[in-house]
């Protein structure tokens, strides 16, 4: 990534010009993070998060804690908490990227892996089971604890 970053008084950003870039800010401090294509800001309201990335040809912005606005082309969109929006180039997702993925876009356990806990969960029940109800011929005469003898 490479971003200046600035300072100053309630205002933390900077001018991202490639990769990706996360700021997290309190209550009180706003953030502005401006790429070649966009502006991405909080108010400062309320405690917030933003993760700006221009890995593609595109600004994507994902807004965490508090609402965010992002400035391109003359328009404004709101990005609600917890949400992310796409603006430039590839926003209509033309294009294959090989951005990373954000957690909430991952998809869980393959239909193989899952079949496969499941198998050896079942046959872990069953091998307790068989064990469980074998019967045991040891007498308490027959125990030998130690054959150490002073």
């Amino acid at each position: 990534s490479e971003m200046t970053v600035r300072f100053s008084d309630g205002t933390l950003g900077g001018q991202l010009s490639a990769g990706r870039a996360t700021a997290s800010a309190p209550a009180g401090v706003s953030i502005s993070i401006a790429t070649n294509g966009a502006v991405a800001s909080s108010t400062g309201e309320k405690a917030s998060a933003l993760v700006v990335d221009l890995t593609c040809g595109n600004t994507r912005v994902a807004a965490a804690r508090s609402d965010a606005r992002v400035t391109a082309a003359g328009k404004v969109e709101v990005v609600a908490a917890g949400r992310e929006v796409s603006v430039g180039e590839q926003a209509a997702g033309a294009g294959r990227c090989a951005r990373m993925t954000t957690a909430s876009q991952t998809t869980g356990m393959s239909a193989a892996a899952l079949t496969t806990l499941i198998l050896a969960g079942v046959g872990g029940a069953v091998a307790g089971v068989i064990a469980a109800s074998q019967a045991d011929n040891v007498t308490p005469s027959s125990i030998v604890v130690s054959g150490f003898r002073p």
